[in-house]
């Protein structure tokens, strides 16, 4: 039988809370072993390796949604990092585009004359229509 490790012990060796495994387990994501000896949750090796894993995929930033697919075939993790991948190149561009809005709208300051009544106006204008130009943009 292989070695059977407490749920404290694996909660010191990952840094993760006994009430996170406890969530993993109660949403399926993870199986622990419990006998009649004792209370606590142990884990077999094959428990540890999911635990890794998924640790791994939170660190990627993958949802818990998605590592709840079947993600102990390499097709399905590969299609969760191919959607990341996709998902980092999305906020990637809509970064671009704020950085435009924004270098923008300092061009727009430089240029006004902060005495005059109509430049204030202006800014305050202009002010309004980013706001709206960064409501507009399709985030992912």
């Amino acid at each position: 039988m292989d070695k059977l490790i407490r749920i404290r012990d694996i909660s010191n060796r990952y840094d993760i809370t006994a009430r996170t495994l406890r969530y993993y387990e109660d949403i399926g994501l993870l199986t622990s072993i419990r006998s009649d000896e004792v209370s606590y949750r142990m884990y077999d090796e094959d428990a540890i390796r999911r635990i890794e894993q998924i640790l791994i995929l939170r660190k990627l930033n993958i949802s818990i949604k998605d590592i709840k697919r079947d993600t102990t075939g390499s097709e399905v993790v590969l299609d969760v990092l191919k959607k990341k991948i996709e998902s980092i190149d999305d906020e990637i561009s809509l970064l671009y585009q704020l950085k435009e809005i924004v270098f923008d709208f300092i061009q727009e300051i430089e240029t006004l004359n902060f005495t005059v009544e109509s430049d204030i106006k202006q800014l305050y204008d202009k002010a309004k229509e980013i706001e709206m130009q960064i409501t507009n943009v399709d985030y992912i």
